[in-house]
């Protein structure tokens, strides 16, 4: 199932929902053009997949969190969750979540680099493997696909996983 978000200018953008298993992934740039309710009809408990999110503006975020509130009581549940996502829910609080916070983001994309062949990596990793620590966390250590050198996190992991330690 794909939904193509037609803005009025006729160019076909936005977003696009396609379902891979149980897993609904959604793909694009939550801008001006962003229609969510394709998803409000779908069965509980949703599982979205927002690796291919690519960038959120202020009108994204404005139909998120349209999303996110009328159906904070709904199982809702993140896979995946791309850089920009991690970013707005680290900036705003209720991104992710709205009321009683529940373990909603089941996996985050995190950046990895090789030192010794310079190759770049998203890496999914799963919440519950994330390890919380005074002033930081940590990740299960990476090997790299082509040298199988550790990897190198490319970002703060305490700053990146900010939001999962916000009560």
């Amino acid at each position: 199932m794909r939904y193509y978000i037609q803005p009025l200018c006729g160019v076909e953008m936005a977003i696009t929902i396609s379902l891979v298993g149980n897993v609904y992934h959604l793909a694009g740039s939550f801008d001006e053009h962003l229609d969510l309710s394709p998803l409000a009809a779908l069965p509980r408990p949703l599982h979205l997949s927002l690796a291919e999110v690519e960038s959120i503006n202020s009108h994204g975020v404005r139909a998120w969190l349209v999303f996110i509130q009328d159906n904070f009581q709904a199982q809702l549940f993140f896979h995946n969750c791309s850089s920009p996502f991690i970013d707005m829910a680290n900036m705003m609080e209720g991104f992710l979540y709205w009321g009683p916070r529940v373990d909603r983001v089941k996996s985050v994309i995190l950046p990895f680099i090789c030192e010794k062949c310079a190759k770049s990596s998203n890496i999914s990793i799963a919440a519950d493997k994330v390890k919380f620590f005074q002033g930081g966390a940590m990740v299960p250590a990476q090997r790299c696909p082509t040298c199988a050198v550790n990897l190198t996190c490319e970002t703060d992991l305490g700053e990146y996983f900010a939001f999962m330690t916000l009560k």
